[in-house]
């Protein structure tokens, strides 16, 4: 069996496939026959080419002459700024109140209480001193 027997039988299974194939074909054909040469293209980007290459080799430059770090890499820092944003402060963690058997929730909501009191006080204090 040859070749063109094998692909006379599955040429109607991969139809669509050789019909993409034969288009990107042509099309192909048609842009180096009708586009620029090579060599125009590179005339008229030859600034961006070069300053590229540049840029990459200075890459590579202070790729090789920096430090490297004996120390695998550790989420220290960005656990430490998650920290930061969420507002949980490590030293908190632990309060005096904590060993009278009171719960973080009572803590908290006392905590707003008290904070809302100290506004309304504050508020209080200055109508009067308007007035």
């Amino acid at each position: 069996m040859g070749l063109v027997e094998v692909l006379q039988e599955k040429l109607p299974r991969f139809r669509f496939h050789a019909l993409a194939l034969g288009a990107l074909a042509a099309l192909a054909l048609s842009l180096a026959r009708l586009g620029p040469s090579f060599l125009s293209v590179v005339s008229f980007f030859w600034p961006l080419l070069l300053s590229t290459a540049f840029f990459l080799a200075a890459i590579l430059v202070l790729r090789i002459i920096s430090p490297t770090s004996a120390d695998p890499p550790s989420n220290q820092a960005g656990e430490e700024f998650m920290d930061y944003v969420a507002s949980r402060n490590p030293l908190e963690d632990h309060r005096p109140g904590d060993d009278e058997g009171s719960s973080d929730e009572d803590g908290e909501e006392a905590a707003t209480s008290a904070a809302a009191g100290e506004q309304g006080a504050e508020a209080a204090e200055g109508t009067k001193k308007s007035q």
